[in-house]
């Protein structure tokens, strides 16, 4: 039952990120976001999948989705570092 709940805040949570970063036109996080929103979409959906038919298949591509989530994310935050950083030193 917490995994479910872990799941939507996540799911809500880049649903926020992605509407965030349309209302400000940032064309790098409006990508990331998408990248993230996508796995995190992806690996929701396998995840109630594998709970219903409990095939492996679908346990494999939730994982797959939660790291393409993750990079999606990480890489954000280190393009975004590397920019301040750039910014600093001009």
């Amino acid at each position: 039952f917490l995994h479910v709940l872990v799941a939507i805040g996540l799911l809500a949570h880049s649903i926020m990120l992605f509407v965030r970063s349309l209302k400000v036109h940032s064309k790098p996080w409006i990508w990331i976001s998408t990248i993230g929103m996508v796995g995190i979409m992806t690996a929701f959906s396998n995840g109630l999948s594998f709970l219903d038919f409990n095939h492996d298949i679908n346990s494999f591509i939730m994982a797959m989705g939660y790291i393409i989530a993750v990079v999606a994310y990480t890489s954000g935050l280190l393009i975004d570092r590397t920019n301040d950083l750039k910014k600093k030193r001009a």
